[in-house]
């Protein structure tokens, strides 16, 4: 009996083993399948995530952030460039404003300077044609002019054709033999009367001889020597003051 009870019991103790056999295999089986449903999840996981590059993202990032650097430092570059180059224009425009005035001011110096110059040439013109187209004029008066002095002259002054004498006879050479004063026919009888006194004034040793001749005017005189001649007529006189005028 005693025999038997122990093979149940022992029977019992296979039992059990068997049951916690079984269970631990039910165990092992519900953790297996735990593990494989983790594994699943984290395989999904992987899956889902394994089109996406980390690292490509993280240099996109990089890159845009490299880019809007670049894109605010090109700013900042152009608003300098945009500031010089405002500069510039600026200076360059003063620059040009102050040779333009300076070039400008040369200019009208030398617009004024020609203007002045032309004005100076239409004057000087103007002069000379005032005095060629006068010239004639002018010497027309003044030799008339000059025929009234003399006229007035001998008219007033008795001695006038006297004076005259002495005059032309103070040039003639002590050394001639023989001079013939040719006179009007007005002033020949004052000269034959007043002749010894004409003759020792000029200590004349010569030959004096006095003619008329109709071509001598009232107030001139010639003188023939035996050197030449010596017109010192009214008309002789005039053409004289002519040349004289013609000169100035």
């Amino acid at each position: 009996m005693i025999i038997k009870k122990k093979k149940k019991k022992a029977d019992c103790n296979s039992q059990q083993n068997i049951d916690v056999h079984n269970s631990g295999n039910d165990n092992n089986q519900s953790n297996n399948k735990a593990n494989k449903n983790t594994e699943k999840i984290h395989i999904e996981e992987k899956n889902e995530f394994s089109g996406i590059n980390l690292d490509e993202i993280d240099f996109e990032q990089r890159e845009e952030r490299r880019r809007g650097d670049r894109r605010r430092g090109y700013r900042r570059i152009d608003e300098r460039n945009l500031v010089s180059r405002a500069h510039e224009e600026a200076n360059l425009i003063k620059k040009q404003a102050r040779d333009d005035g300076y070039n400008e001011g040369i200019n009208d110096a030398k617009n004024d300077l020609a203007e002045f110059k032309e004005a100076l040439n239409v004057f000087y013109n103007a002069k000379d044609d005032a005095y060629n187209r006068l010239s004639e004029d002018i010497l027309s008066i003044s030799l008339n002019i000059a025929k009234k002095i003399i006229k007035s002259e001998l008219q007033t002054n008795n001695e006038a054709i006297i004076n005259m004498i002495n005059e032309v006879l103070g040039e003639v050479s002590k050394d001639e033999h023989k001079i013939t004063l040719i006179v009007s026919k007005r002033d020949l009888n004052q000269v034959k009367d007043r002749l010894s006194e004409i003759i020792k004034i000029n200590n004349i040793e010569a030959k004096v001889n006095v003619i008329e001749d109709d071509e001598v005017q009232e107030g001139g005189v010639i003188v023939k020597t035996t050197s030449g001649i010596v017109d010192a007529s009214i008309t002789s006189q005039l053409k004289l003051v002519e040349e004289a005028l013609q000169m100035i």
